[in-house]
Order: structure tokens, then sequence, then C-alpha cells
């Protein structure tokens, strides 16, 4: 990432002693980290605090702390985790004392923010829930896991947010909370206190007033799970039998469907047909996918079982989540398993260009696993369908004859040893699927490119 700096110098002598000085820089725009360095001769004291281009107080440690760092996923001690305003800032300096007079120079340094991908979890939770891990243990098991960023999702509370945050240099932790009733749950991101009003809606009214509250307050909105058989949502348009081929009232308002909620199971590929078929009848509803992680099981850790990698413009909230939104992604088994980096004429998933007779869609995956079916749709047309080789990568160009969107998806099917622990899962957590056929299911999967 590109970075810029600015030295900052500022004279002092013992005459300047208790008293405290405004010295100017400027924060450029478009910045992720702010970094500031400075050394004093040991003879000499100085108190130090920033001053934000909004005239308040970014943060203060006294003498303490000599190199300072700024940005949402990371501050230093004394100092609040916020994205560097664009504009005048000032370094706020109380000579405590002076012995020697010197010229102090302040180097700042600026990150700038860079268009990149990132991966991470948008379902987690904590004890603060029906987790069994405290959010400190959680928040150190993605890091562990080399996420960028990860969203906490406790079930009708943010407690976490409000009482228990945590920061690390490489990864975003993001205020969530998993509006939950026994008619559907709704994950509410980047609020730190998304609503006040009761979680616990009866009726469609009532959760359209909760909706409200929480659009109001800025919240990004995503319908999890939504055909689960055991905690799908209930509120239908229709009476339509096959999960698959139901429709939502039309006044409904998401920002993305989770289609891909925790290990894959046959709720999940029911979600991905539904949302196919959103996606032929005109709904631009990005997908994602989240590992709904409360704890390991049998000593397996399934946080980002899936992973969602996201083309962010930086890896603040705000960007974050308007990737997201945008559908400039792709979901895949795990943080380590198959990436599939879709696009035509230069637009990648989420983004849209022309249609032109002889357009051609291109497919790039690192890591694709021997073995595996590789399915590209144009519209309902399957226009790629191929065995995947066992290489580090591997690329593919294909004809798109149709106006509309393509997407791309990994499919598999489980050995006789995982079908054998599949059914016993089932039977235990999911009896609802017992004797149903293990179907092909998804390893990794695209959001769309949308051709006009």
């Amino acid at each position: 990432m590109n970075k810029t700096q600015q030295n900052v110098t500022f004279k002092i002598d013992s005459s300047m002693e208790k008293i405290y000085y405004y010295v100017p820089f400027t924060v450029p725009e478009n910045t992720e980290v702010l970094q500031m360095d400075y050394v004093v001769n040991k003879k000499n004291k100085l108190d130090v605090a920033l001053v934000g281009a909004d005239g308040n107080q970014v943060g203060a440690a006294g003498q303490k702390v000599t190199h300072i760092t700024v940005s949402e996923r990371y501050a230093s001690l004394g100092y609040y985790p916020i994205t560097p305003m664009p504009g005048t800032w000032q370094i706020l300096i109380g000579v405590s004392q002076c012995l020697r007079p010197e010229t102090v120079t302040f180097v700042m340094t600026f990150t700038e923010k860079e268009t990149r991908w990132l991966k991470g979890d948008t379902h987690i939770h904590t004890h603060h829930s029906d987790g069994l891990y405290t959010p400190k243990k959680v928040h150190r098991l993605a890091v562990k896991k080399g996420f960028d960023y990860a969203i906490f999702t406790d079930h009708n509370n943010n407690m976490r947010g409000h009482f228990e945050p945590f920061f690390h240099r490489n990864m975003l932790a993001i205020n969530g909370q998993e509006l939950t009733s026994f008619n559907g749950h709704v994950n509410l991101w980047g609020i730190k206190n998304p609503v006040d009003l009761p979680f616990g809606f009866n009726t469609l009214e009532e959760y359209r007033k909760i909706a409200a509250e929480a659009r109001e307050r800025g919240c990004t909105m995503s319908i999890n799970h939504l055909t689960c058989k055991n905690c799908g949502w209930r509120f239908w348009q229709d009476d339509e039998t096959d999960p698959a081929k139901k429709t939502l009232p039309t006044d409904l308002d998401f920002d993305s469907c989770e289609v891909w909620n925790g290990p894959m199971r046959i709720d999940n590929v029911t979600a991905v047909q539904w949302w196919h078929q959103q996606l032929l009848k005109g709904w631009r509803l990005p997908a994602v996918g989240g590992s709904d992680y409360h704890q390991n099981y049998v000593g397996v850790n399934l946080l980002g079982s899936p992973t969602t990698y996201i083309y962010a413009h930086s890896n603040t909230t705000e960007d974050v989540l308007e990737a997201l939104k945008s559908g400039r992604s792709f979901i895949t088994h795990s943080p380590t398993s198959t990436q599939m980096y879709l696009t035509v004429d230069g637009k990648m998933p989420g983004e849209s260009t022309v249609w032109h007779s002889g357009c051609e869609g291109k497919l790039k995956l690192i890591k694709p696993k021997k073995g595996h079916r590789l399915l590209v749709y144009n519209n309902d047309t399957v226009v790629l369908d191929t065995k995947l080789p066992g290489k580090k990568e591997a690329e593919y160009t294909f004809a798109l004859p149709e106006k509309g969107f393509v997407r791309a998806e990994i499919r598999y099917h489980y050995n006789i040893v995982i079908k054998t622990i599949y059914k016993r899962v089932v039977a235990l957590l999911m009896p609802k699927d017992v004797g149903q056929p293990i179907p092909e299911f998804y390893w990794a999967l695209t959001n769309p490119v949308w051709m006009e």
C-alpha cells in the first residue's frame, strides 16, 4: 500500500514549560492508517495528544507512547480506533519539562486506502449469546485464521461491541447483532447499537418496525439461513411448498442473503437454489456466507466455514460493508480453500458491463481441488461444466450468449467416510434431513457479473 510522510518540527526551551501548544499537520484524503513517531531527549518531557480535523481529541497517552497508530482496526494505547478523517489535524503538546533546548521532529506516516481482496466471516457468536467462548478468545481465533475482517453477531445484543471490543493491526472487528426470533433471523451489521426495540416479533408488521429502526440507524441488513428447516424465514408471500420457489413480500428490504450458513448441508443447497431464482427474476441480491460460529466440535474449529472474500476499497467498516452490499465477493469452504476470480470485460462480481456479440467471461481459480466440478451459469444456461485439475491455478474462458448475468460455482460429493460422519451429525442436529439423499454440495461460488 502507498505510504507518504510528513515531518512536523517543534522547538522547545525552558520558557515553554507548563504551557500547551497546538501544532497543525494535514491528513490526506483516503488515509486508512495514520502513524506518528517522535523521539525526545531524556532530560525533556512532553505530554502529547492528537486532535482530529473536527476539533475533537482522538487520543492521549501523555509521555508514555511515542509510536502512535490510529486506524479503525487498531489504535495505540490511549487512542480511539477510527478511520483518520482528512483535513487539518493538530498535535497537542504540553511541555512538562525542558532541561535541554531541542527541536523535536514528529514523523507522520499516512497509509493510503487501497482496493484489495479481503477475507473474513460475517456471522460469529460469543458467550454473550449462545456461543461458548469469550469475545477475547473468539477474536484471537479469528486473527489466527488469517481473517482481514470479522463481524460479531450475537443474538439480540451487541454486548461485545459495547463492553469487550478487541483490536488487532491486521484484522478489523465489526459491530453486529443477529436479530433472532421464532419467525426468522436477520444480521444487522455496522452499528454499535442497531436497535432499541425488543426483538420478539410475532408479525410481519412488527418486524417492519424493527427493520425501519435499524435502517434509520444505518445498519446493513442480511437475511440469514432463510430456507433452514429449523430456524428459517417464516413470512412468505405465497403458500409454495418447495422452499426454493418461495417468494418474499416485495417490500422487504435486505442488502444481502446468507445462502451458505455454517458447514455445507441440504438447507444451504436449497438456499442457493432460491437465490438463483431471485437472480433470474432480476433481483440483484448479493449472496454472503457466514460460519454462524458458536464453538469447536470434537476439536474441529468451524470458524470461517465458510469464508466470504470481498473486493473492498479499504479495510474499514464502511468499505467492507459496501463491498458486501455490492456483491463484489465470492464464498468458499474455508480461509485456505479454493479462490474464484470471475470477470467479464474487466468487470467483477457485483459490477455491470454491456453485453455484446462475442462476449466472453474469464475465471481464475487458485488452489482448485482435483475432481471437483466447476459450473458456470449464463442466466439459467450452463455454459461450462468441467472437472477440475489438481493444480495450483487454473484458468477458463467461456462464451456468454445472453445478456443478464454470469456466475460460477464449484460442487463436490462427500466421500464414504464423510458421508458416514454427515449422517450421524444429521441424526443429532438435523433430524428432518434423516433419510434425504445427499446431494452435490457447494465448495465455492461467486456472486454474478451483470450484463446489460
